[in-house]
Order: structure tokens, then sequence, then C-alpha cells
């Protein structure tokens, strides 16, 4: 069997026993999900794409986008944490220096260690790959002074892949990624306060500010000036499919949940359902089309990113971009189909 169809298959499996139990509390209490990540863990989804001989499942971005999909249609906060834990995870499969391969990637093969990304300084917003704070070297080690401005699983992860210009840089665009372990993070990282959005309360986002953060050159991920290279060529393409992946999924829930918000909604009087009045079945058709289409262009971009084709970083761009007008689209018509229902927490 293809590995990407035991990775969905495990994920639909977790989504339903744990993920979707805790999916209202987790957003109405903010509270971070470890009971899920503990469960993916459990069923060797955090390894996703480890190569089996290092104890993975030896999954692609295609098996990658089906399973982030599937754990958004239960807990879009879970599945957030899952793509970033998969972003860094593919920056350590990319520069497995000794540090990596002895301190790293047991643990995240054996579900013991959430990875996570900490790119974006305030002075650099999205433009993620230009970090502002430059890294300071004496005697073997780097000293880290930088204002992140936004980590998912901030305070949770075990391992934290932070950027920061080189050394010896001129431009933003001579970077290094490091390591920074859990609790090198506690000693010399200060949690600010909890992003409060709209939705996906429960990944932990924030901000976090590194103060005199020293750490071995031993845990730099690989060459002074890999940083740009890697946050391009590696996290760009993983990041892309698995946020496309999340709004797919949330797409798809909202469109479940309109199905059986109409067939369930009867008219007394008249005693006709929801779904039986044209406009809504337009509405729903709607949706399921815009679904469609975008899944589609996100299972032919991952095999893209898979296949390592030369022209998959136009799709890679676009397809981020793509989903998120989709679930825009389609949450839209969602809240038209529910009425005054959709309203209510």
């Amino acid at each position: 069997m293809p590995e990407f169809t035991v990775a969905r298959a495990l994920a639909k499996k977790v989504a339903a026993e744990a993920l979707a139990a805790r999916a209202e509390q987790t957003d109405a209490e903010r509270r971070f999900p470890r009971e899920n990540i503990d469960a993916l863990a459990q069923v060797g989804l955090l390894a996703l794409i480890l190569p089996p001989e290092q104890g993975g499942l030896g999954a692609g971005p295609v098996a990658f986008a089906q399973v982030t999909e599937e754990l958004a249609q239960a807990c879009g906060s879970t599945a957030m944490v899952y793509v970033m834990h998969i972003c860094g995870t593919a920056c350590l499969l990319a520069r497995q220096t000794p540090f990596v391969a002895a301190e790293c990637l047991p643990y995240v093969a054996q579900g013991r260690a959430l990875a996570t990304l900490a790119f974006s300084e305030f002075g650099s917003g999205a433009h993620f790959y230009a970090p502002v704070s430059q890294v300071v070297q004496n005697n073997g080690h780097y000293t880290l002074n930088c204002d992140k401005s936004f980590v998912t699983s901030a305070g949770e992860a075990d391992l934290y892949i932070v950027s920061s210009r080189s050394a010896a840089a001129t431009s933003p665009m001579e970077s290094d990624l490091f390591v920074v372990t859990r609790e090198q993070a506690r000693a010399r990282a200060e949690l600010g306060a909890a992003w409060m959005g709209m939705g996906l309360n429960g990944n932990a986002s924030s901000s976090m500010k590194f103060r005199g953060c020293t750490i071995p050159a031993s845990q730099m991920l690989g060459k002074p000036g890999d940083g740009l290279s890697l946050m391009l060529e590696v996290v760009l393409p993983v990041f892309s499919i698995g946020v496309a992946s999340v709004n797919v999924g949330l797409a798809e829930a909202a469109l479940q949940g309109s199905i059986q918000h109409a067939t369930s909604r009867r008219y007394e009087h008249t005693g006709r359902s929801l779904a039986e009045i044209e406009t809504i079945q337009h509405l729903i058709a709607e949706m399921k089309l815009s679904i469609d289409r975008t899944r589609a262009f996100l299972q032919a971009t991952a095999q893209m990113v898979e296949g390592k084709d030369p022209n998959a970083m136009l799709p890679v761009l676009e397809v981020k971009a793509a989903a998120c007008e989709t679930a825009l689209e389609v949450t839209s018509k969602a809240m038209r189909v529910c009425g005054g229902a959709a309203y209510s927490k």
C-alpha cells in the first residue's frame, strides 16, 4: 500500500478519535493541543517525512498534504502546529549534522520531539527570509539576540529552528539557521503575549525574544550562509503546501457542516428542509466545486515538489494564496447557508 494511503488512514483515524472531540475546547480555552500531538506521535505521524531507516514513514509532500487536510478538518490549531513541525523536521533532514543526527532526529522518530520555526521578525514581517537580527560568533559558539514576531508552538516545542543574519553578513540575504533546544529557549528566550486571533486559538503562537542565547557551533544547520537556501528551497515548499492543506481542510469542514445543517433544518409549516431550496443547493454546489478545484491544484503542486520538477516554484507560490481564497469563499457561503446559526459560537 502506498505510504500516502497509509498515512492518510492514520490521520483520519486520529482526527476522528482524538482531535475532533477536543477541537471546541482547544479553541475556546486557547489550549495548546498537547494530547492531540501525543496522539499523532503514538501512530508515527510526527515522523511522517523521516525515511524508514531513521524510524519514519518515508512519506513525501503528497502524503503530507493529505494528512494535514485530514487533521485540519477536525482541528485547525493542531493542523497548524503539525505543519510547523514538519517544516522544522524538513530543515533537520536537509542538514544532518552530527548534532542533528544524534540529538534531534532520533527523538523526532520516537515522537518525543516537537519542532517549529522561529523566522519572522518585527523588522521583516512576512519577509521571513530576511532576518534583521545578526548572530555573534565567539570561540566556537554563537550568540543569538533576536525578536521573533510569530512563533507557532512558542514555549511548547522541543526544537526551535531559529534564523539570524550570519556573523559576517553585509546584507539580510546572508543568514544562518540554528537549532535551539527547549532547555536553551527556556533559559534565554522570553515569550510575548499570546496571539489573540479569530480562530486557530490553540496553536500557542506568540512572539519570542532571544537574549544572549549562546549555543555551540555544532547547532548551526549546515555551513555559514546556508540560511537563505534552506528557507527558500526547503521550508517554503513545505510551508506553502502545509498552509494550503490546512485551508482546504477548513473549507471541507465548513462544507460538511453546511450540508449537515441544511439537511437537518426543516420548516415545520412546509415540511421542507433547507437542502430542498434551490438557492441553498446552488451555494453548496459552488462550495464543493471550489474545494475540488483547489484540492486538485494542491495535489498537483505536491506531486511536482515530490518529483523535484524544476518548474514547481511558481505553483508553490500560488497554491497557498489559492487555498486561502477558497477557504474565505467557502466559509462565507457557509455563513449564508446556515444563516443565524452560523453566527453562534
